[in-house]
């Protein structure tokens, strides 16, 4: 099939089967923390700038859960069910606010 066939989620599994997914997000969390002055490049090394630090701070204070593992590996579960239909958008809201 042409990509151009393939719907929102066909595309999302593919990525996901590709292991792309992981890399393009990751991608976009550095291009967001560098705009934000939270880090900066200093040849191939990120720095973590006084106000990443900051934030760095307040979600080891404040919302330790977004720091563990298993809860992004479970988030990725229910997100992924989500965009196959076996889940509504609102159970996995329901599950990320009672984590």
């Amino acid at each position: 099939r042409e990509a151009a066939d393939l719907t929102r989620e066909e595309i999302f599994h593919l990525m996901h089967e590709k292991q792309l997914l992981s890399d393009y997000y990751y991608a976009l969390a550095l291009k967001q923390l560098s705009t934000r002055a939270y880090i900066k490049y200093e040849g191939d090394s990120l720095v973590i700038l006084p106000k990443g630090k900051r934030y760095v701070s307040f979600i080891r204070n404040r919302l330790p859960f977004l720091l563990k593992v298993e809860f992004h590996l479970q988030l990725h579960d229910h997100i992924l069910a989500v965009s196959e239909g076996r889940e509504s958008y609102q159970e996995v809201v329901c599950v990320f606010y009672q984590a």
